[in-house]
C-alpha cells in the first residue's frame, strides 16, 4: 500500500464510513435481490486425522468478500486503493453469518495489514498437506447448496477432501511383514509329516505373529467400518489356519495309507494298487483320480502308495493350491 493510501486509512475511520441510518442487522440488497458471497479457502495444513472419531484437525486462510453499497467512500478515493479498518469494524457493520455446520470446533485468528509478526524460531517445520505420512490428498470438489431451516432458504458451499492412505506406508509397515509370515507357513508342505515338530513350529509362530499384528491394525486404524487392510489380515489368518487343518488332513492321510498298505500285506497284496483311493464312493474316486493326474503332470511318476510318511499326497497338491 502507498504512503496516500495509508494516509487515507487513518483519516477515514469506520465511523466516517457508516451512514447514521445504517442498519447493521439488514442484509445490503437492493430491491429484494439476492446477496452474494465470495467464499475463498487455501488450505495451509493437515495437522491430523483422528479415525476413530472420523474427523481431522486443518489450518487454512478463510476469505470472504461482499459488497456493502450502504457505505459512504470517500470522494477521492481511488478505484484500486483499500481503506484498512480496526477489529472493531465487525460489531458495527454487517457481517454473513457464515458456520460450518459439521465442525466440531473452530478457532479464529486474525490478523491486520502493516503491522509486525515475530516468529520464535524452534527448528519445528509443519507439514504441508501432500507430505503427511498417512495419508494424501486424492482430490477435491467444491459445489453449491440451498438448505432449508425454519427461517427460510438460505445458500451454502460445500466442500469435499478426498484422503487415501500410503500404500508405500502400509506396504513396510503391514503388507510386507505379513506376507512374508503367510508365506513361511507354506514350507511346511515340503517337509515330512514326520518332522512334526517343525511343521507345527512353522504353523503355530506364523499364527500367533499374525493375531498379534491384526490387534495393532486394529488399535491403529480404529474405524467402525472394515477397510482394505482388514481383509488383507483376514485372508492371511484364513490361509495359516487352512496350512494348520492342511497338516491335520496330511497326517490323517499319511497313517491311514500306511495302515492300508499293511493290511493289503497281511492279506498278501504285494503292491498297493496306484488307483486306490480308499473308498467305494464313486465321487471320490474320481476326485482322486483328478488329483492324481494333476500331480503326475506337474511332478512326474511318483509312486505316493510306497512312502506314505514320506511322499504325502495331500502335501504334494498343497504345493499346487496354496501358492496360486
Amino acid at each position: 500500500m502507498s504512503e496516500s493510501q495509508t494516509q487515507e486509512s487513518v483519516v477515514w475511520t469506520l465511523d466516517n464510513l457508516i451512514p447514521k441510518d445504517y442498519n447493521k442487522h439488514t442484509i445490503p440488497v437492493i430491491n429484494g435481490s439476492q446477496m452474494t458471497i465470495s467464499i475463498g479457502i487455501e488450505v495451509f495444513d493437515l495437522v491430523s486425522v483422528v479415525e476413530s472419531g472420523q474427523y481431522f484437525i486443518m489450518d487454512f486462510n478463510f476469505q470472504q468478500k461482499w459488497k456493502d453499497h450502504r457505505l459512504v467512500l470517500p470522494i477521492n478515493m481511488q478505484r484500486d486503493s483499500n481503506i484498512i479498518l480496526d477489529s472493531s469494524w465487525a460489531s458495527k457493520l454487517w457481517t454473513p453469518d457464515t458456520y460450518f455446520s459439521n465442525a466440531l470446533e473452530t478457532k479464529i485468528l486474525m490478523t491486520r495489514n502493516n503491522k509486525s509478526v515475530s516468529l520464535e524460531w524452534n527448528y519445528f517445520k509443519s507439514p504441508p498437506l501432500d507430505d503427511n505420512p498417512k495419508f494424501r490428498l486424492r482430490d477435491t470438489d467444491i459445489g453449491l447448496c440451498e438448505r432449508q431451516t425454519h427461517l427460510g432458504y438460505f445458500g451454502c458451499l460445500t466442500a469435499k477432501i478426498k484422503l487415501v492412505r500410503r500404500v508405500s506406508y502400509y506396504v513396510i509397515r503391514v503388507y510386507g511383514p505379513t506376507f512374508l509370515t503367510t508365506i513361511s507357513s507354506f514350507v511346511g508342505f515340503w517337509i515330512p509329516v514326520l518332522a512334526w515338530p517343525a511343521r507345527v513350529a512353522l504353523l503355530v509362530t506364523p499364527l500367533l505373529t499374525l493375531v498379534t499384528q491384526n490387534i495393532n491394525v486394529n488399535s491403529e486404524i480404529n474405524v467402525s467400518y472394515v477397510v482394505a487392510l482388514h481383509w488383507w489380515m483376514s485372508v492371511c489368518i484364513f490361509f495359516v489356519f487352512m496350512s494348520l487343518i492342511e497338516f491335520a488332513v496330511a497326517i490323517s492321510w499319511a497313517w491311514m495309507a500306511s495302515d492300508r498298505k499293511a493290511l493289503r500285506a497281511t492279506q498278501g497284496f504285494t503292491e498297493v494298487p496306484k488307483t486306490d483311493n480308499y473308498t467305494n464312493k464313486r465321487a471320490f474316486c474320481h476326485c482322486g483320480r483328478l488329483v492324481g493326474n494333476i500331480l503326475y503332470y506337474v511332478f512326474g511318476n511318483i509312486d505316493f502308495t510306497k512312502e506314505p510318511l514320506n511322499r504325502n499326497k495331500v502335501d504334494y497338491a498343497s504345493r499346487i493350491i496354496f501358492p496360486k
